[in-house]
């Protein structure tokens, strides 16, 4: 869960099991042109057992313009985390 706003950019999230293979891994947005808190990313079904979670800010900024040149996106490449939940 976390907060998407005009400051943040994409997290790159990796499930990897005990083995240390990736499990899975997605970009996910955290850009929104208004602050929004909620759930960002739900992993699919995994087996019971050990993982370790990754989440990195990738740096990556959204950002684009219009044909008159306008920018439009985001102003840094943030990415907020409030918690993991994990069931």
């Amino acid at each position: 869960m976390g907060e998407t706003n005009d400051q943040s950019g994409y997290a790159r999230i990796t499930i990897k099991n005990n083995k240390g293979d990736v499990v899975t891994s997605s970009l996910v947005d955290f850009y929104s042109k208004f602050p929004n808190k909620g759930i960002r990313y739900i992993s699919p079904d995994l087996p019971k057992g050990q993982y370790l979670i990754q989440v990195e800010a990738t740096g990556i900024i959204p950002v684009w313009t219009d044909k008159s040149k306008k920018r439009f996106g985001s102003f840094d490449s943030y990415i907020n985390i409030e918690k993991i939940v994990v069931k």
